[in-house]
């Protein structure tokens, strides 16, 4: 092999992990902070398609159904903790985790059903227009997939 060939590789090599120290330096020290993705199910997002007026007209739902939701989260939470410490634990239980997986989808189904029901009630005090306003909104395709 020339030796030119095998300095520009050493140099190719010494490019790359230059540039993969450099981002990991400058995403340590940018202040950016990576944020965990909050699984509490929002209809924020949907209600935010529609105009201001209407927004402010089921504010108060919306409050009501925040609160509710951290509870019905939490319970979601906790039921997720388990089935992990069940995964984790030295003396394998299948019984136990079979439980935990049990009250887990449970709690899921129970989050679901409670936004289900959540929307029907904001949905009941918009208008037509408004209502089809909230459905252009949840029938775009998300960005990830765009």
């Amino acid at each position: 092999m020339k030796k030119s060939r095998i300095f520009a590789i050493i140099l190719l090599i010494s490019l790359a992990l230059n540039l993969f120290l450099g981002g990991i330096f400058v995403g340590k020290f940018s202040g950016h902070k990576f944020q965990r993705h909050n699984m509490r199910p929002k209809l924020h997002w949907m209600i935010k398609s529609l105009p201001e007026a209407s927004q402010i007209k089921i504010r108060p739902l919306m409050q009501k159904y925040d609160i509710e939701t951290k509870a019905q989260m939490l319970k979601i939470r906790q039921a997720r903790k388990a089935v992990h410490e069940q995964l984790k634990a030295a003396d394998f239980n299948k019984e136990l985790l079979s439980q935990s997986l049990t009250i887990l989808r449970q709690e899921t189904k129970r989050t679901q059903q409670y936004m289900h029901i959540q929307l029907l009630r904001i949905v009941s005090e918009l208008d037509a227009t408004e209502r089809q306003q909230l459905s252009k909104a949840t029938h775009r395709r998300p960005r990830w997939q765009e």
